[in-house]
This record gives structure tokens, C-alpha cells and sequence, in this order.
């Protein structure tokens, strides 16, 4: 039977939570291997990544789902390989890469993900209350 310990919180980023689906959110098993990591906001993964992993297997799913209204773009981790299931183009061929080196791979892209989008978010709140005290006029330059 292959050793699924390392499969723990211990993985995850600082920030990461088990509690709330806000932010970096986690699932664990009973057993405290991990089941489930995404970036939620408002309760849902909708415009994130996610990432699914079966219990005691060396199988997984991850999920890129665009902010755009297309089809999620999906990857799968099964008999020693990824596959990526692109909805914007052709389907790639199955890379072999160990399963460790795939589940931290994916932990990094969610939480760079995060990171960028609540880097904007910040941006957005910053130029809004930037117009709410100067006026539209003083804070964003007419091009002509």
C-alpha cells in the first residue's frame, strides 16, 4: 500500500483555512489527508482553481475555471500522468510526472491565483475610493 502522509495541510500555503470557504480554503479527510483546495470568494470556487484529490489514490483533478464564461478548462492525474482537458483548444497528450511533484504544483498555481486576484480586487477598492473622495475627474485621465 503506497504512503499518503505527506498529502496533509502541511502543503498548503500560509493563509490557507479549513473553516470558512473564503480565500484559501481547504478540505481535509478523516484522516487529515487532503480531499480539496481552492480560492473561494463570496462561499464559491467559481472563477478559481480547484484542485480534488481521491482518498488513499494517486489520482486527482484540477480545475481552471475562466472569469470569461467558457467551458472550464480541466486536468486529470491518473496512472502516473497529467492530462489537460483545454476548452479553448485541442487536447494535450498525457505527461508523465510523479504525483508529489503534480499535487504541489497545483497548490502553487491556486495560491499564485489568489494572489493576483486579490491583488486586483485591492486595485479595484483603491480606485474606488479614490473616485468617491476627488470625483471621477480627478482620478481618471480623459483620453482623447
Amino acid at each position: 500500500m503506497r504512503d499518503f502522509h505527506w498529502l496533509n495541510a502541511s502543503l498548503l500555503p500560509l493563509g490557507s483555512q479549513t473553516a470558512r470557504k473564503d480565500g484559501l480554503y481547504a478540505e481535509l479527510h478523516d484522516d487529515g489527508q487532503l480531499l480539496h483546495f481552492g480560492f473561494y470568494e463570496g462561499g464559491s470556487c467559481d472563477e478559481s482553481w480547484a484542485l480534488d484529490l481521491p482518498h488513499r489514490q494517486a489520482a486527482g483533478k484540477a480545475i481552471l475555471r475562466n472569469g470569461s464564461g467558457g467551458t472550464p478548462d480541466l486536468e486529470v492525474y491518473a496512472d502516473g500522468s497529467a492530462e489537460r482537458f483545454d476548452a479553448w483548444s485541442d487536447n494535450s497528450p498525457a505527461v508523465k510526472v510523479a504525483f508529489k511533484t503534480w499535487v504541489a504544483g497545483w497548490i502553487a498555481k491556486i495560491a499564485e491565483a489568489a494572489a493576483r486576484r486579490e491583488s486586483a480586487l485591492r486595485a479595484a477598492a483603491d480606485t474606488r475610493a479614490a473616485v468617491a473622495k476627488v470625483g471621477r475627474r480627478g482620478v481618471l485621465k480623459v483620453v482623447k
